[in-house]
């Protein structure tokens, strides 16, 4: 039996194949930046889908936010192997690579990933070439939902969004202190943001929104695609809730640089199933 896992920070999904046929469960989203391996471990095995089956599990094949160096890499691979303990093969890819899979099609192009991070690669139909560098959500993450909810944080607080959107965001409960205590002091602050960003599709028509989320592609473009020479040459690909939810705006800032929008997938999880079969 294989288990594939499509985890972002937010999210992650679990596609359970056996044979011809597949079921598909999540968890919450894992980062080994933020997170312990204990965290990870504990939360596979809350989920009774996969303790289910983890005795039959023997391939994995894990794509995971930060999965990008040796000792994140551990991180996750400790907690597979304290839940699947009959996995024989467990490989641990970054989840740009899923990206790549999901929008490529095995031809050409740039993939990017808008979520809750972002990141951009180029892919040349055979091997996958970075070009800078992904910062995490204080440093970079360019137009990612952490990106906006930094800026949705600052502007609620300091009253600067509009009337119906500040309103919106008290009606729901938010304040400032509590703001304050999710960025500073509990878990996952990047995932918090992100779901700010999430509240203003509603308001996505407002000038303010139009502004804020352009101004974010256009960080994001001139930061990560246009550092790739050859990217007017070829499609622009993107997973993630902020690239589907926003496209229009998105694709507005691509043609503005001289790009073309390429294929917008919201879950990599079907195309990887297709991928290792």
């Amino acid at each position: 039996m294989i288990l594939i896992a499509d985890s972002g920070s937010t999210k992650t999904d679990w596609a359970i194949i056996e044979g011809e046929s597949h079921s598909i469960t999540q968890t919450l989203g894992f980062n080994p930046m933020l997170q312990s391996s204990d965290f990870i471990k504990n939360e596979i095995g809350e989920n009774q889908a996969l303790q289910d089956i983890a005795g039959h599990i023997t391939t994995i094949y894990y794509y995971g936010a930060s999965c990008s160096s040796d000792e994140r890499i551990k991180k996750v691979k400790d907690a597979l192997k304290a839940n699947f303990t009959n996995a024989v093969q467990i490989e641990i890819h970054h989840d740009i690579d899923a990206a790549v899979y999901a929008t490529c099609e095995n031809k050409a192009g740039v993939s990017c990933i808008l979520g809750t991070g972002s990141n951009c690669v180029f892919y040349n139909g055979k091997t996958i070439q970075s070009f800078t560098s992904a910062l995490g959500y204080i440093l970079g993450d360019e137009a990612s939902g952490a990106y906006f909810g930094i800026q949705l944080a600052k502007d609620f607080i300091n009253q600067k969004m509009p009337q119906a959107m500040h309103h919106h965001f008290r009606e729901l409960g938010f304040e400032k202190n509590q703001i304050f205590k999710a960025v500073y002091e509990k878990e996952n602050p990047n995932r918090f943001l992100a779901s700010l960003t999430k509240k203003v599709a509603n308001f996505k028509d407002l000038e303010y929104t139009q502004n804020l989320l352009y101004k974010g592609f256009e960080d994001f473009i001139h930061t990560h695609v246009l550092a790739i020479e050859s990217a007017a040459q070829y499609p622009i690909h993107f997973v993630g809730s902020i690239a589907f939810h926003f496209k229009d705006i998105l694709e507005k800032a691509l043609k503005a640089n001289g790009l073309t929008l390429g294929n917008i997938v919201t879950k990599p999880i079907e195309n990887l199933i297709k991928h290792h079969s």
